[in-house]
């Protein structure tokens, strides 16, 4: 089932998408959902690849792993300093 979403957009937006809808003799609604969609497959498709490309990358270079390690390292370096911090924020 759809579920409602509220956006602001400004009025010179909203007047160019209404164009946009009365050219293709659909309503506002469908011109946004159309877009919404094309940009959420396109930033899909960039993320992928970009998780691709790490992959890659770590599989292949064993600094690029080191680094890989040492991050891991300080993030649990740091969530063990948050959950021992006598003074929460």
């Amino acid at each position: 089932m759809p579920k409602v979403t509220s956006i602001r957009l400004p009025d010179e937006l909203v007047d160019r998408l209404d164009r946009i809808a009365r050219s293709l003799d659909h309503s506002r609604g469908w011109v946004i959902r159309q877009a919404l969609a094309r940009y959420a497959e396109e930033q899909e498709t960039h993320v992928s690849a970009i998780h691709s490309a790490i992959d890659e990358l770590e599989a292949s270079s064993p600094l690029a792993h080191a680094h890989h390690k040492v991050i891991a390292a300080l993030e649990r370096m740091i969530e063990d300093a948050v959950e021992h911090d006598p003074e929460p924020n």
